[in-house]
């Protein structure tokens, strides 16, 4: 994940340079103004694939352990969205 911040923070730093972002409402950010437009949240989200796909096949991430709910928990959030979606 810090790999993902990391090269994310310096695309949209890059974004920003390259970029003339405007003055928005007073509650949205710079990087909100960027990710608005379609190819900039684009190249953000290929940015968090690739990150993700380079750590999905480095050996050195193989005994990590997940960061992610257990099957347990997915089953109890799959039973909640139903029983939502149900009512």
């Amino acid at each position: 994940r810090t790999f993902a911040f990391i090269r994310v923070g310096l695309l949209l730093g890059e974004l920003l340079v390259d970029e003339d972002v405007e003055r928005g409402e007073e509650h949205e950010t710079w990087v909100e103004r960027l990710l608005a437009q379609p190819e900039y949240r684009a190249a953000v989200e290929r940015e968090v694939r690739a990150v993700a796909q380079e750590i999905s096949v480095d050996p050195a991430y193989a005994e990590e352990e997940s960061v992610g709910p257990d099957e347990e928990t997915r089953q109890r959030f799959r039973d909640f969205a139903k029983r939502q979606l149900d009512a």
